[in-house]
C-alpha cells in the first residue's frame, strides 16, 4: 500500500489553502486538494512532508502536527491502494506559490466553502473535517 502525506495550511483560523489537481494527475484530476505526495522508499512521513511542500509550494515548513487519523482510500479500484497521511502545517518560511505542475492553481478558501465544494478530493475533506472538531467532539472552528 501507498502512503501519502498531505499538509493542511490554515491561515487567519479560517483559511485553507486548496490546489486544483492538473487533468494529467491520474488520482482526481480536476479536484481541489491539499499539498503533498507520495512517500519515497527509505523516506519517513515528516521527511516527505517537508519535501513534498517544498516542491509544490517552494515553502520550508518549520513546524507541524498530526490532522488527522490515517485514512485509507475509500475507492481504491480507481485511485490505487493508498493510505493517507495528515499534518497541519503551524508554520513555514518562504512565499506559498504554485511551484510544480501538481495543480492548475492554487487558492485560500475559508474553510466552511471547501467543504462545500463537491470537488474536493475524499482525503482533504477528511483532514477539513477532522480539523474542525477538537478532542472533546466540539466543532470548534466550523460555523459562526
Amino acid at each position: 500500500m501507498d502512503e501519502v502525506v498531505q499538509g493542511l495550511l490554515i491561515v487567519g483560523e479560517r483559511r485553507v489553502l486548496l490546489g486544483f489537481r492538473a487533468s494529467h494527475k491520474r488520482t482526481y484530476p480536476h479536484f481541489w486538494d491539499l499539498f503533498g505526495g507520495h512517500v519515497e522508499p527509505g523516506e519517513g512521513l515528516e521527511e516527505a512532508l517537508v519535501r513534498e511542500l517544498r516542491e509544490e509550494l517552494d515553502i520550508a515548513v518549520t513546524r507541524f502536527r498530526p490532522a488527522a487519523p490515517a485514512m485509507v482510500d475509500p475507492n481504491p479500484a480507481a485511485n490505487g491502494q493508498k493510505t493517507y497521511h495528515s499534518y497541519l502545517i503551524e508554520a513555514w518560511t518562504g512565499h506559498v506559490t504554485n511551484a510544480s505542475d501538481e495543480h492548475t492553481k492554487i487558492a485560500w478558501f475559508p474553510v466552511e466553502e471547501a467543504l462545500a465544494l463537491e470537488a474536493l478530493t475524499d482525503p482533504a475533506r477528511h483532514a477539513l473535517e477532522a480539523w474542525c472538531v477538537d478532542a472533546s467532539g466540539r466543532q470548534t472552528h466550523r460555523g459562526a
